[in-house]
């Protein structure tokens, strides 16, 4: 049996945002040329709860909802709701807080401009971006997320 569709769709993400992240981070930091450059995101887990240092940034990924498939004639249509969660760590909180918005940036126009997912979703729509508040240990070291909800939409001719 093959994958079902949320595990079909998160590892389509997955992929697409892996492929992708590299070229399309080295084009935000040329587009910003401000010296706040935002590292390639190496680290892409099905969830984890603890990371070390070296991770940093990541991308974690989650589902959140599957709807149940419509089917009607000729056809049957699936939405699968996704979590793409990115966080970074650094010692300047406004410069984190810039990276995060940028790692955000790059996450929505990947998914958008490669909608189809690798073949596995018709389009992908974004539902809301959240950012987490910044946070802070005591060696003055910061940490800041994001959280981008999308809907993987799939619709097959039967």
């Amino acid at each position: 049996m093959g994958m079902t569709g949320m595990e079909a769709a998160l590892t389509a993400v997955e992929s697409t945002l892996s492929s992708n992240m590299s070229a399309k981070i080295t084009a935000l930091n040329a587009e910003y040329g401000d010296g706040i450059a935002c590292s390639n995101i190496t680290t892409y887990e099905w969830y984890k709860k603890n990371f070390a240092a070296q991770d940093y940034p990541v991308c974690v990924l989650d589902a959140v909802q599957s709807l149940p498939e419509e089917q009607y004639i000729g056809a049957i249509s699936e939405k699968h709701g996704v979590i793409v969660f990115v966080a970074e760590t650094g010692s300047d909180a406004e410069n984190l807080i810039k990276k995060i918005m940028r790692y955000a940036r790059a996450v929505r126009e990947i998914l958008i401009s490669n909608h189809t997912l690798g073949g596995v979703s018709h389009s992908v729509g974004i539902v809301r971006t959240e950012y987490s508040p910044t946070f802070t240990d005591k060696e003055r070291k910061y940490l800041k997320a994001v959280a981008i909800e999308i809907e993987v939409y799939k619709e097959e001719v039967v």
